[in-house]
């Protein structure tokens, strides 16, 4: 579990240095990264709660809004693309041309950031160091209040995208496909 620790912190490391590039130097952020980083993001968070689900670490109530988010959001993502895309273009295109930019909202990053915090502190707990350096016990404790922290972030984000104007353009163009227009 200590090595998971250092894996998922130099994990942590290498997006922050990637995301921090990408501000500093804007011409070397690119819609396919765009795409990338948070998908990267997705897959590191669902890998880690769902491990640390199963081995016990982790409340699977959390991991199952964490993953419903995700799965909403991608799914979405997609439908969207489907929906949007120009006749004859690449569903998968990454020219800025024929494609939109992936944007996530200052909650979903601030969310991003808690998700990481309860997957550190999970880690932790369950190497042991978290109540090494506090009490026995505390460690799930924490990891337990967090998890409730994490819900209210991540539900909280999944409303914020839900009330954005590209939503509702979504959601119309959804409409308008189904009823054959």
């Amino acid at each position: 579990m200590t090595a998971a620790c250092g894996l998922f912190m130099v994990s942590g490391a290498l997006d922050f240095a990637d995301g921090a590039i990408a501000r500093r130097f804007p011409s070397q952020a690119s819609v396919l990264g765009s795409f990338l980083d948070p998908f990267a993001d997705k897959v590191l968070i669902a890998g880690t709660t769902v491990a640390l689900t199963a081995s016990g670490y982790l409340s699977p109530w959390v991991t199952g809004v964490i993953l419903s988010r995700d799965a909403g959001l991608i799914g979405a993502g997609f439908i969207y693309r489907a929906l949007t895309r120009a006749p004859g273009s690449a569903f998968f295109s990454t020219t800025t041309s024929d494609s939109f930019q992936v944007t996530p909202s200052r909650l979903s990053k601030a969310n991003m950031a808690a998700q990481v915090g309860l997957v550190a502190l999970a880690l932790g707990s369950g190497a042991g160091l978290v109540d090494a350096v506090t009490a026995p016990g505390v460690g799930s404790v924490a990891v337990d209040a967090v998890s409730v922290l994490v819900a209210g972030t991540t539900l909280a984000s999944w409303y914020g995208y839900a009330r954005t104007p590209a939503f509702a353009r979504f959601v119309r163009l959804l409409r308008e496909r189904m009823a054959g227009k």
